[in-house]
């Protein structure tokens, strides 16, 4: 029998939402020990680069591809080249719109008493021309999980990945039985974990920003 830990999903949905849910599209360059690997060819096992930990193991995949014709809230965020300072990130990286986003400056420090925060890719919406990607009707995202929350690097831009339990904790129960009907195995490796850092809501996120950019 395969271990429940070695198990990777593939799921479509025309009409689950991803709320809550952190995820990079497919393609995406994910730093591993062997090098820069597009997302979806990880597989549970493999070493991933870690800011907090160094290596760590990818513990469970999944991968879903929902059409935002139907549920527009759930097309991706696209964070262009360069869009939050040099190689930040090395080439257009698209991603869940709750897909969290490592950033770390003065103005955080002197708003929220540490200097490195998560901040969701929608809330970054209209910052070096940042913006949503309704024109991909059709992406599939990747979602990559481990044994506790970790800060990982996707297209060269730091993002948060965390556990089973905490990705699915801000889901309504209508949601978070969508996901579990879509990926069976999430439920029986759902755990919990500690935030890896600060995470800034939508306000925060702005008047930060803001601040930060006039410095």
């Amino acid at each position: 029998m395969q271990n429940p830990a070695l198990l990777a999903a593939e799921q479509d949905s025309d009409s689950v939402s991803l709320t809550g849910l952190q995820a990079v599209l497919s393609g995406s360059l994910i730093a591993t020990q062997r090098g820069e690997i597009a997302a979806e060819a990880l597989r549970p096992g493999d070493k991933v680069v870690s800011r907090d930990r160094g290596l760590v193991p990818l513990r469970w995949s999944g991968q879903i591809t929902v059409n935002t014709r139907r549920t527009p809230e759930n097309a991706p965020v696209l964070i262009p080249r360069h869009a939050l300072g040099r190689n930040l990130p090395f080439r257009d990286l698209y991603v869940a719109p709750d897909q969290r986003v490592w950033l770390k400056g003065a103005a955080f420090r002197d708003l929220f008493a540490s200097n490195e925060v998560l901040i969701p890719a929608a809330a970054l919406a209209g910052w070096g021309g940042v913006s949503t990607a309704t024109y991909l009707t059709d992406p599939t995202y990747i979602l990559l999980l481990f044994d506790q929350p970790e800060i990982i690097i996707a297209d060269g831009l730091q993002i948060e990945s965390r556990r089973p339990e905490a990705a699915l904790s801000g889901l309504t129960c209508t949601a978070r039985d969508a996901m579990f009907s879509l990926f069976p195995d999430l439920e029986r490796l759902a755990g919990r974990g500690a935030p890896t850092r600060r995470s800034l809501s939508e306000t925060e996120a702005s008047a930060a920003l803001t601040r930060q950019n006039h410095a």
